[in-house]
């Protein structure tokens, strides 16, 4: 079509003068969704209006028709070449209407929709935008939603709170202020266009009255070009930020900062955003307890409350920075200690309290004495009444450091208190990890670890760091004799963004940990939001190149490897001791009776396959040659079960259990003989399935049992053709996209990374990794054990043997520690 054409159906118009244009962009929608939306407008109860149909170049010549079939004289269709933010600009400058209702394709009015909007808006002269409630329906679900109030820069601030096709406009707003849709924010452009509004002062209005059924579809816009969507909106988020802190900007453009040259050797820094009076609350605290002994860098990381923190800190001899534009806590941190003149620093959080005159020389005694590693202050945990009054927290235990989770419950790897004391006569002990602010390190060793680099606004500095300090050969400590108060609050004061906290932990897992682990992360992020975790994966992807070069510059750097840090880990965990012990005080009758009651199937679950694994387990942690033997001939029978028996092939009962079971207990060590024979029968049974049509996801009897056994098995040769291994690849997929299971995602996408590193080496290269083989991975029991053995569920995965093999672990890390 030719631009500019506009064809009126009829072109004698039943309102000379409209005072609603409803305006409707059109590019191929569905044909039932077009009617339905078409009709639900045309019977509005209120019907003095216009109904501008801008169609952006549409090539499904029915959605045409349809729209030219409908000989309604309200009707105005424009045919515009396909461009979406010139169609959307199009329908607003063609309309004649005092007031401009926005409206999508493929939802449908409430019938009152123009009729409700009108009456509020002649009513409420000063609301010049007004949105509305939406009923959501489609996609196998239907919920409302709506908010009621003033919409503000600092709502927006937070996200697009308004729906495009529930507002009504006062055209002469739009007019004065001069707004408009642009194609730089394409996707998002709704969300600019209501930002431009408010930056501009127009006053909008949300009603939580639903106005319309807004369709839900993986064909919508916000669904095809989701991450498109999201990076315009962080710029969006970027631009409002920056226009509320203009003045703040300016400020600091005419005010350039200088960091002064001084005898000390100490700099505090402290980034903070939106903590009002508590930055300068906790800059005199510093000044009343170490005077002028420390230099004190203060980032404003660009606060958008409106609060006036020069006039609370300058007066305390700082150096005040202001970020232009927003970096984060990891960012502004790095930043801090570029600018440091001093040896060491110490990086506070902007609600903090000293009690001592001794905090600052303690520091730098010991960063002194060894500048490779990473200082911890002891931790007193205050709270802040609604009066702000600011007191002891007595419901908080002592604390001593922190260490690095696996909680499968969150992002990997996750950080936690420790509160077990290592050794009470020492006033400095080695800890796992860093936590709470408050730590301190030299200048030097911080940029030789390349800082906090790559992380992305908030979330895993601890984690990050610890790790990377305990991997380069240095240590991590807690001064327990330097105590900060550090106010700990319900809530942030200002916006996280989730897909940046979960990129942080991706990262992290990608640079720092094995390739197991950094596929439990991942399957942990996709399970808790599958739509977060690909839009991290996408920032991922973007820093490719730098991601490839810190992993290059870490293993150049590391004298430790991951296995010695992952184990002084797991040795800090806090396990009930009694609770361990009392399972193993009763080791002995337990085994017996697991013997006894040899289950007749040869499962992995709760069969032979989990008993042979519990012998090997029991005769290593006994030194008892008996049960050795005992386990090898069980071992014996498994084989040749295998041979001879027509099992079945899943991992809960089959042979693909069976043959986890063997190549674990080669990879631990348990086995000396290499378990080919096992392998190749176990490959032979698998070939036969037809996996294209397989929809059965779990890891007991579907597809995530299935790669729980070839993550494993791709470590040896196999005879799997190409168009084989293609299903299994689909299958995997399939698994990732379906299965609602954390066992079933880790080994698909355990079993895709490996198949895809393998790809890329030659045979020679290919390191034979089997730190993948580990319970923990499928294995959920409890460490607890019945008091009576008829109570005794002889189960590895969910019951007493998994329950036991887990204590061992625990008693053997624990002796290894005490050594």
């Amino acid at each position: 079509y030719e631009s500019e054409e506009v064809i009126n159906i009829p072109c004698k118009t039943k309102y000379p003068s409209p005072v609603i244009s409803v305006v409707m962009c059109v590019y191929n929608t569905k044909l039932e969704y077009l009617k339905e939306s078409i009709e639900s407008t045309l019977n509005q109860t209120f019907t003095n209006f216009e109904f501008i149909i801008v169609d952006d170049g549409s090539t499904d010549t029915s959605c045409i028709e349809c729209m030219e079939s409908y000989k309604d004289s309200r009707i105005r269709l424009i045919r515009n070449n396909h461009d979406y933010i010139d169609s959307l600009n199009r329908g607003i400058k063609e309309s004649r209407g005092k007031y401009i209702a926005r409206m999508d394709s493929d939802d449908i009015m409430m019938p009152d929709r123009l009729d409700f909007q009108y009456t509020y808006m002649e009513s409420h002269t000063q609301t010049d935008i007004l949105g509305g409630g939406v009923h959501y329906w489609g996609g196998n679900q239907e919920k409302f939603n709506g908010s009621k109030g003033i919409v503000t820069i600092n709502d927006l601030l937070v996200g697009n709170c308004i729906l495009n096709p529930t507002v009504m406009m006062r055209k002469a707003s739009i007019l004065k202020t001069k707004i408009q849709y642009h194609e730089k924010f394409k996707y998002a452009e709704d969300y600019h266009f209501w930002s431009q509004a408010a930056m501009a002062g127009l006053y909008i209005m949300n009603l939580d009255k639903p106005v319309l059924k807004y369709r839900i579809s993986s064909e919508q816009i916000s669904s095809i070009h989701q991450y498109e969507q999201y990076k315009k909106a962080k710029q969006i988020q970027k631009e409002l930020s920056q226009w509320i802190a203009r003045d703040e900007a300016l400020w600091a453009e005419t005010h350039p900062y200088e960091i002064p040259d001084t005898l000390n050797k100490l700099t505090v820094i402290i980034p903070f955003l939106n903590e009002k009076e508590e930055v300068g609350n906790t800059v005199k605290s510093i000044r009343e307890t170490a005077g002028e002994n420390v230099d004190i860098i203060v980032i404003n990381d660009q606060s958008n409350d409106g609060y006036n923190y020069r006039r609370d800190v300058l007066p305390y001899h700082v150096v005040y920075v202001y970020n232009k534009d927003r970096l984060g806590v990891a960012a502004s941190r790095d930043f801090g200690i570029s600018l440091c003149k001093t040896p060491f620093f110490i990086l506070l959080d902007a609600h903090m309290r000293f009690y001592d005159t001794l905090w600052v020389e303690r520091i730098v005694s010991v960063l002194e004495k060894d500048d490779r590693c990473l200082l911890c202050s002891q931790t007193r945990f205050l709270k802040k009444d609604l009066n702000g009054l600011v007191t002891i927290n007595k419901k908080c235990s002592k604390v001593f450091g922190a260490y690095i989770s696996f909680d499968k419950d969150n992002c990997l790897p996750g950080i936690q208190w420790d509160y077990k004391e290592k050794n009470k006569n020492e006033q400095i002990e080695e800890i796992a990890a860093v936590l709470g602010a408050g730590y301190a390190a030299s200048k030097r060793y911080w940029e030789y670890l390349r800082g906090l680099e790559g992380l992305r606004y908030y979330g895993s500095d601890e984690a990050f760091i610890s790790l990377k300090v305990w991997l380069e050969g240095g240590k991590c400590l807690l001064l327990k004799d330097v105590e900060i108060g550090h106010i700990y609050r319900d809530a942030s004061p200002y916006k996280r963004y989730n897909e940046d906290e979960v990129y942080n932990s991706l990262l992290i897992s990608k640079l720092l940990l094995p390739q197991n682990l950094n596929c439990m992360s991942n399957a942990v992020a996709l399970l808790k939001n599958r739509n977060t975790y690909l839009r991290a994966k996408n920032i991922l992807k973007e820093y490719e190149e730098e991601i490839k070069d810190a992993k290059k510059y870490y293993s150049s750097i590391f004298t430790n490897s991951i296995d010695q840090v992952l184990n002084m880990q797991m040795k800090s965990i806090s396990y009930e001791a009694k609770i361990v012990d009392s399972c193993l005080n009763r080791i002995t009758i337990f085994n017996q009776y697991v013997y006894r009651n040899m289950p007749e199937d040869y499962g992995i679950f709760e069969g032979k396959s989990a008993v042979l694994i519990w012998l090997y387990h029991y005769a290593k942690y006994t030194r008892d040659d008996f049960w050795m033997k005992s386990a090898e001939e069980l071992l014996g029978i498994i084989k040749k079960a295998i041979s001879e028996e027509e099992l079945p092939w899943n991992f809960e009962k089959g042979i693909c259990g069976i043959g986890w079971a063997v190549m674990y207990l080669y990879s631990h060590g348990f086995i000396k003989e290499k378990p080919d024979e096992v392998i190749r029968m176990v490959d032979e049974s698998l070939k036969v399935i037809d996996w294209d049509e397989f929809e059965d996801y779990s890891i007991a009897t579907g597809g995530g049992g299935l790669f729980a056994y070839l993550s494993l098995r791709t470590m040896h040769n196999n005879s799997f053709t190409c168009e084989y291994k293609n299903k299994l690849r689909q299958l995997a997929l399939r698994v990732l996209d379906y299965s609602s299971d954390l066992s079933s995602c880790y080994y698909a996408m355990l079993y895709l990374s490996t198949n895809d590193e393998i790809s890329t080496k030659s045979k020679e290269d290919i390191c034979i990794d089997y730190r993948n083989a580990n319970l923990n991975d499928w294995v959920f029991a409890p460490i607890f054990l019945p008091n009576e053995s008829c109570y005794w569920d002889t189960s590895l995965a969910h019951g007493c043997i998994g329950a036991l093999i887990k204590a061992i672990h625990i008693d053997t890390l624990n002796l290894k520690n005490s050594l």
